[in-house]
């Protein structure tokens, strides 16, 4: 009277279709983690994500980042010398190794913007030490600038003086997810902290350092070399930011020479402070040259600013 084989034949072909959806669905997840992560983050990550989709909150969160902005030095100059496919080279020659070191030392790269390169640590996913990564990834590119450098320096169809770079990081919480139009989204963040972060890159100018970090990255990354650079008002902002320019790794930071470097750096900066500009030119010389920390150009900055200041 009871047909045992029907139901038995509905339930597995329900299972089975449901089965087959949630793959799709997963499949599908799957590609829209590694399409829209897959070049911009370390694959371990990317792997953290394929297996744990929720640990992505596309509609957005707040949480603490480390942001780092950099951006090549008088690019405008240097475009001018070449032609359009010598400066599309010089660019994919660039941000090729720039966003493997971001890649490696587990951030995002959040975006380009001609000649300069936006991203971020703790993003999509927690990362631990996020600051300190990002401080070893800005130290890791300049290290690469210069072999770069000496790469385009060989090159006789780029005749273009020595490239370089400013940087910035900040640490502080930020919105991120993704931001655009319906039509084409990107993962991305936004909030005071980054555009905070784009004026400490630009103060790279200003005072000749390479790397210039905020007081609360730091203090997230304790053991770097740092040279206490005071205080700076930033535009858009009403409250002074403390800035540090960035050395070193803590190798460097227990080094004899860079303690030397430091101490004559901030004891000089201080003078310049007080107006007391001879006694600021004798400690800014006591530094020496800096060129083994890559600061030979801010300490020439601050030697001119400070014998301009006597002249006056």
């Amino acid at each position: 009277m009871i047909d045992p084989v029907t139901p038995g034949l509905i339930v597995a072909a329900s299972f089975t279709s449901a089965f087959v959806v949630m793959f799709q669905q997963e499949q599908m997840a799957r590609r829209f983690i590694r399409g829209a992560f897959g070049k911009f983050l370390s694959p371990l990550i990317v792997d953290r994500l394929e297996r744990d989709p929720g640990l992505l909150r596309l509609e957005g969160e707040e949480r603490e980042i480390t942001a780092l902005f950099s951006d090549i030095r008088d690019f405008t100059t240097i475009s001018e010398r070449l032609g359009p496919p010598q400066v599309t080279t010089l660019l994919n020659q660039y941000f090729t190794p720039m966003t493997r070191i971001v890649t490696e030392h587990e951030g995002l790269v959040d975006k380009y913007m001609g000649d300069a390169l936006a991203a971020m640590w703790n993003a999509p996913v927690d990362i631990d030490d996020h600051a300190g990564q990002a401080c070893r990834a800005a130290l890791a590119m300049l290290r690469t600038l210069e072999i770069l450098n000496a790469r385009w320096r060989a090159d006789a169809s780029l005749r273009i003086p020595a490239v370089r770079i400013g940087i910035g990081l900040h640490t502080a919480v930020a919105r991120v997810g993704n931001f655009g139009s319906e039509d084409h989204l990107q993962y991305s963040m936004i909030g005071d902290m980054v555009n905070l972060t784009a004026r400490l890159e630009e103060a790279t100018k200003e005072f000749g350092a390479p790397i210039i970090i905020s007081s609360e990255t730091r203090a997230r990354a304790p053991g770097f070399a740092t040279v206490d650079l005071g205080e700076i008002t930033v535009k858009g902002r009403s409250e002074p930011t403390s800035i540090y320019a960035l050395v070193g790794d803590e190798s460097v930071a227990g080094s004899s020479d860079f303690a030397r470097l430091q101490a004559a750096l901030e004891c000089g900066l201080k003078a310049m402070r007080a107006k007391e500009y001879r006694a600021a030119l004798e400690h800014f010389r006591d530094a020496g040259a800096g060129d083994a920390f890559g600061m030979e150009t801010m300490l020439m900055n601050l030697k001119e600013k400070a014998t301009a200041a006597l002249v006056d």
